[in-house]
């Protein structure tokens, strides 16, 4: 019995150790891409527009690595707000966005296979503004 618990103990340990392999081995491109483009702008020639796409095909790799994994991004523009993914920081008048809704996104929400890791922090409309609501 003491031979199986310590077999036990020891799988559960390596299990732990070696869980988040999968996930840093779909990682270690994004990591050689970021070293490329870090590459590139240091060169004297270095155009900016060619640098922000790269940088951009690298978030979008990164991205698209995560998601593989089970992680989805929270971003509400436009939605109303749900208290339980979001996390309201300010209101904001405005004649374009309902009461209630979000405005504006100041950080965006994660969650990882349906639980939520961090929530979407936003700025929420107040409505249209004083003057242009209609007197009841």
């Amino acid at each position: 019995m003491e031979n199986l618990r310590r077999r036990s103990a020891r799988e559960k340990d390596e299990l732990r150790q070696y869980a988040a392999s999968k996930v840093l081995e779909d990682l270690l491109p994004v990591l050689d891409n970021l070293g490329l483009g870090i590459a590139a702008a240091k060169q004297p020639n270095a155009d900016v527009k060619t640098l922000v796409g790269g940088v951009e095909m690298v978030l979008n790799q990164l991205k698209s690595a995560l998601s593989n994994h089970g992680l989805q991004e929270i971003n509400p523009a436009g939605q109303p707000f749900d208290p339980n993914l979001h996390e309201s920081v300010a209101a904001q008048s405005s004649a374009e966005v309902a009461d209630g809704n979000v405005l504006n996104v100041v950080r965006i929400g994660y969650s990882l296979n349906g639980r939520l890791l961090r929530p979407a922090t936003v700025v929420l409309s107040s409505g249209a503004p004083q003057a242009d609501r209609p007197v009841v």
